[in-house]
């Protein structure tokens, strides 16, 4: 038996993503998809009015979907950088750290920041989801540049 020793090279200087600046708006970036949305709040709205024969149904249940669907409506600032990620809406700045951050999921059209290690329905709830539009490759970079983790499946 012969052993092999394994010389390490040394790492190559990888250079530190910049600040990253994301704007999510669904209604703006998502065009039909999203406008469909918002068309079938509108005509849940309606329908349950409808169904009530009562228009205060019809406009309780349209301000209840348009809370639920708040971000839908409303466009959100995210900044990604070295003291972690600040969400910004209606000029009012939340700072999540990313040592808040315990794990991250990619999905389809963005990044799930976790706080718990834990999975489940619970822990997504608590997440913050952030839209990767024409930038997925960034947003990969920079989150996985300062967690230092690799994505959950």
């Amino acid at each position: 038996m012969t052993s092999q020793s394994v010389r390490k090279q040394p790492a190559a200087a990888t250079p530190k993503p910049v600040e990253l600046l994301l704007a999510n708006w669904p209604l703006r970036d998502d065009g039909p998809l999203a406008w469909f949305v918002a068309i079938g709040a509108v005509a849940a709205s309606v329908a349950a009015g409808f169904v009530a024969q009562s228009a205060v149904m019809g406009v309780v249940s349209f301000l209840a979907l348009s809370i639920a669907l708040w971000r839908l409506w409303v466009p959100v600032t995210f900044e990604l950088g070295p003291r972690g990620v600040v969400q910004i809406l209606f000029g009012r700045r939340r700072r999540i750290a990313w040592s808040s951050v315990a794990r991250y999921e990619v999905r389809r059209r963005g990044v799930l920041l976790l706080s718990e290690e834990t999975q489940g329905p619970a822990a997504v709830l608590r997440g913050l989801y952030v839209r990767w539009g024409r930038h997925r490759e960034e947003l990969l970079a920079v989150i996985a540049h300062y967690l230092g983790i690799r994505p959950s499946a």
